[in-house]
């Protein structure tokens, strides 16, 4: 099936929808595995925008308390079946989370600006725009997806599984797919 086909016939979904795109396998392919943080990420930050706090320590990191809107933990400590990988790629640091349910990958790119650690993800919305320029705006990125290997449907989302070679994957960094969604500030 064609990406244009694909593009035609998922169309008005994105309208109405909330759209997701995982990964089949942890990015960077061929960048090196790191099994700790690096030291300038340890430490307990907060949350600029939410006000949640974010704790990075050697191996491990804990976003939110159990209380929050969104809780997030995760481990580096590897075993014979990681559900955790921490890569990089140039000046980003790639976060490979594995979902139990699918054995998709979601993949959250972070950096240190300054003090503070910005945290990117893929976003294939935009709630500013309106509904003409929405269109585009899918479409356009709909374009940057070289490797749709899965489409899967719901009557509230649509989740696209992908599988970028590491040249599509810096593509897909250098041209805006990851999106600065949080910042955190050094407590």
């Amino acid at each position: 099936m064609s990406r244009a086909f694909i593009t035609f016939l998922l169309f008005p979904i994105f309208l109405s929808a909330c759209t997701a795109v995982e990964f089949e396998e942890v990015k960077p392919k061929s960048g090196k595995e790191y099994s700790e943080f690096p030291k300038e990420f340890i430490g307990e930050y907060y949350d600029i925008k939410d006000k949640d706090t974010l704790k990075i320590t050697k191996e491990s990191f804990l976003y939110g308390d159990k209380n929050s809107k969104f809780h997030l933990t995760g481990n580096l400590r590897q075993d014979s079946n990681p559900s955790m990988v921490l890569k990089k790629i140039d000046d980003l640091y790639i976060l490979n989370l594995m979902s139990i349910k699918d054995k998709s990958w979601t993949i959250i790119p972070f950096q240190k600006t300054g003090k503070n650690i910005s945290v990117y993800y893929i976003s294939m919305e935009n709630d500013s725009l309106t509904k003409d320029v929405a269109n585009e705006y899918t479409e356009e990125r709909l374009k940057l997806l070289e490797s749709i290997t899965a489409v899967d449907i719901n009557t509230d989302s649509t989740k696209f599984t992908v599988n970028p070679n590491d040249k599509e994957f810096k593509l897909m960094i250098k041209n805006g797919f990851f999106e600065k969604i949080l910042v955190f500030a050094p407590l």
